[in-house]
């Protein structure tokens, strides 16, 4: 059986729609639950992801074709190929899929070590990328995964058994979530995670040549590893170690940090 694409307008909320955010009183704005932003913040918030989800579906062709001019889908198989915490029946989530090159390179990476998986969920802010996503699901015949359009600050609109991950996996998506909502996001990204769960991140570092390649061309946020140490440990992460693609694709570590990170 194919994978399905569920894009189930009834279901799916995002910070663009006004129902997505919840006024609790005179300051603050429910962006998820549990999780409370100032209401000029959550108003920024919508307003940079509708911005976002506009440049992502105005410029997919150009973002495929900037992937596939660094070799990031080969550079991510290199990655998940020399991973040796994957072990066979993972449930995972991809958190930001795009068009689907992080999650198909860890498919290829669990079959061909013959560990397979018990199901992959994958989530992103843009119909334009899930369509391409879904067309490379239909044509490889990958069966098993989920793809869905949904907001990472509003976790809430997905299915109720999109929980207890093994893995999360996140690449060049929270560069987009405005940064007063960041750690937001992590924490509740770390909630969908099992207690010895991992999470796998991959995100835009903070120097001169991302200045202009990342930051410039694709409105996207910079991270120093500090900060990141800090935002995820205010998430509620421990354990956290930087991790490096392989030498055989060096040029990507010039723009990812890549960050694992275990819930307290």
């Amino acid at each position: 059986m194919l994978a399905s694409l569920e894009l189930d307008s009834a279901r799916i909320v995002s910070l663009d729609d006004p129902s997505a955010a919840t006024i609790s009183d005179d300051r603050y704005c429910e962006m998820s639950k549990g999780s409370f932003v100032p209401v000029q913040g959550a108003s920024k918030a919508r307003d940079e992801v509708v911005a976002a989800k506009e440049l992502y579906t105005s410029k997919v062709d150009a973002y495929v074709s900037f992937n596939r001019a660094f070799l990031s889908a080969k550079a991510y198989g290199a990655y998940f190929a020399s991973d040796r915490d994957l072990r066979p029946g993972l449930r995972i989530m991809n958190a930001g899929c795009g068009t689907g090159d992080d999650t198909l390179a860890l498919v290829r990476a669990l079959t061909s070590r013959g560990l397979g998986y018990q199901r992959i969920d994958a989530f992103d802010l843009t119909p334009a990328m899930l369509a391409r996503f879904q067309e490379s699901l239909n044509a490889l015949r990958i069966a098993n995964v989920h793809v869905r359009e949904a907001n990472v600050l509003n976790l809430e609109s997905l299915p109720d058994e999109w929980t207890n991950y093994d893995l999360i996996v996140s690449a060049a998506m929270l560069e987009y979530v405005p940064r007063d909502a960041f750690v937001t996001a992590l924490r509740s990204l770390r909630s969908r995670l099992e207690p010895g769960g991992r999470f796998l991140l991959f995100i835009t570092r903070r120097n001169l040549i991302t200045a202009v390649l990342i930051e410039k061309l694709w409105k996207a946020n910079r991270y120093s590893a500090e900060e990141l140490r800090s935002a995820l440990a205010a998430a509620g992460f421990s354990r956290i170690r930087f991790r490096k693609f392989p030498l055989t694709y060096f040029w990507q570590n010039t723009w990812a940090h890549v960050v694992e990170a275990f819930p307290s």
